[in-house]
């Protein structure tokens, strides 16, 4: 089978597409399904994007790459298997693209993001009304067949497409192998990885952070964020992809605060998924998918009020619990969100995708 691949960025560039696609096309490989990337954007345009200001570039970017797509649909995707679109074909409010592709060849729409409410990033704010989210849900109505992320995903586009397939975003185990090994140590290092456009979500527990410091020697290393708290001992280090996994293995323990928002609900497992397959148990806000992957006590903790974070973080001072509930949350990831099972399952949503295509043709 060969599959292209409509993504929004070039390979390696967003997370989104790393673990989910990208650590697919090995496994898929392998049972004879070749997986295409046709970003929207180069790696330069890709960049310029996030940058302030540059509106005509931005702007011819989008026209440039809003043709290539069209072209593209129009010539050369009846060459193909299927057609995953990943999140969108465009990022302006049109479906034209997908109903072009959707009419012609076999789709897939894959999310992993509640991608059908605003959200855009501070530095193209001003082009929010040009995204039009409603079109995610004329997207998801007109593939054959829906690829979600979490259990939320997978709900809403059950309103819209009766065929949906529940497929995790993913460890490549090869990468997030040998787990840490936990030992007895003067100071609890307690991590969290992300970027600077979620690290307030660190200053969200800052008081339990205070209240655990108070009780427990402990550091608190941020990847990718800028991030300070007063009473908390906190180094910051810049985020890189080859450093990601190495750093990562120094955490005694893994943070996911979030906010209570409609957004956030729709996030899928990452962070603590990470942490998990490296065998350093997570605590995380009792909300959204953390509900899914999580289990309370056995793989890491879910807290709710700031006295859960304090009281969490101080029992994992004890190595030997850690290395418990790491071997736990190690083997679940290996159960449920390997890279190889999820390719697995993302295989059938291919075959389902073709094969209801050419029943209903």
């Amino acid at each position: 089978m060969r599959v292209a691949c409509v993504v929004p960025y070039p390979p390696g560039s967003a997370p989104s597409q790393r673990f989910r696609l990208e650590q697919w096309q090995r496994p898929l490989a392998e049972a004879g399904i070749t997986l295409e990337f046709l970003p929207f954007l180069d790696r330069e345009a890709s960049a310029r994007l996030y940058e302030e200001g540059r509106l005509w570039s931005k702007a011819r970017s989008v026209l440039s790459g809003t043709l290539r797509r069209l072209r593209w649909a129009l010539r050369e995707a009846r060459g193909f298997d299927v057609v995953v679109i990943h999140r969108e074909a465009v990022p302006l409010g049109l479906t034209g693209i997908e109903t072009i592709l959707a009419r012609r060849v076999p789709t897939v729409f894959d999310f992993d993001d509640a991608i059908w409410l605003p959200n855009v990033s501070p530095a193209n704010r001003r082009f929010q009304s040009l995204k039009g989210f409603a079109k995610v849900n004329r997207a998801l109505a007109m593939c054959s067949a829906v690829s979600a992320g979490c259990r939320h995903l997978l709900d809403h586009a059950r309103r819209h497409n009766p065929r949906v397939y529940l497929v995790p975003t993913s460890i490549d185990l090869e990468l997030y192998s040998p787990p840490r090994v936990h030992a007895p140590a003067e100071t609890l290092t307690v991590g969290w990885t992300g970027s600077l456009t979620t690290s307030p979500y660190v200053e969200l527990i800052a008081e339990p952070l205070r209240r655990a410091a108070a009780r427990v020697r402990m550091e608190l290393v941020v990847f990718g964020g800028d991030v300070a708290i007063p009473g908390v001992r906190v180094r910051c280090e810049p985020w890189s992809a080859t450093g990601e996994v190495p750093l990562i293995r120094t955490f005694d323990v893994g943070l996911k605060p979030l906010p209570r928002t409609d957004w956030v609900r729709g996030k899928c497992p990452m962070k603590e998924l990470q942490y998990m397959a490296l065998g350093i148990p997570p605590v995380a806000t009792r909300f959204g998918s953390s509900t899914e992957s999580i289990e309370h006590g056995r793989t890491g903790f879910l807290c709710e009020a700031d006295a859960d974070w304090a009281d969490a973080l101080v029992s994992l001072q004890d190595p030997a619990r850690r290395a418990a509930m790491g071997r736990a949350a190690r083997a679940v990831v290996e159960e449920l969100y390997s890279a190889t099972s999820a390719a697995a399952a993302f295989g059938r949503v291919l075959e389902a995708a073709r094969d209801h295509f050419h029943r209903r043709a």
